[in-house]
Order: C-alpha cells, then sequence, then structure tokens
C-alpha cells in the first residue's frame, strides 16, 4: 500500500466527514463510529433521556468523542501506514 500523508488524511476528514478513512482505505471503521453516535442518540431518544440533562450531557459528549475521532483516526491511520520500501528490513 502506498504510504498516505497524515495531515491530507486529516484535512479530507475535516472536509468530509468519511474522506480521511476512504484515503486511508478503511472507510468500514467511519461507518462503525456514525453507527455507534446513532445508535446512543436513537437509545437516548427512545428511552426518554434526550430532554433532560443527562441526556443532553450524554448527547453532546457523543458527538465530541465521535467529531474528535474523524479526522484523527485516519491521521494515526496514515501514520503506521509502512512505506514500501520500510516492509522488507
Amino acid at each position: 500500500m502506498t504510504p498516505r500523508k497524515p495531515w491530507i488524511a486529516a484535512l479530507f476528514s475535516i472536509l468530509a466527514l468519511g474522506g480521511g478513512h476512504l484515503y486511508v482505505g478503511r472507510a468500514a471503521r467511519f461507518f462503525v463510529a456514525v453507527s455507534v453516535l446513532l445508535s446512543v442518540w436513537t437509545i437516548l431518544y427512545f428511552a426518554g433521556y434526550l430532554p433532560t440533562f443527562a441526556g443532553f450531557v450524554v448527547g453532546q459528549a457523543s458527538l465530541l468523542l465521535f467529531f474528535l475521532f474523524v479526522p484523527i483516526d485516519p491521521a494515526l491511520i496514515a501514520r503506521k501506514t509502512q512505506s514500501p520500501l520500510d516492509a522488507g528490513t
């Protein structure tokens, strides 16, 4: 696999959600993160906790974690990608 630049992966993620994961070839990780976020919000909504203060805090924390994960994760993956020259040593 061609080495990917971490700053490009982060930039793609900031410009378009999931763009960085597509760039590093790990789109499934992005879809898992979206599924977890939607599951948390669905559970909060149907359990009746979303209009409460605790539900608000949990919902906002899940959004914060998601929007931190989206640019940081593909940049870390790109950083760990080995160069074809380094793979043989």
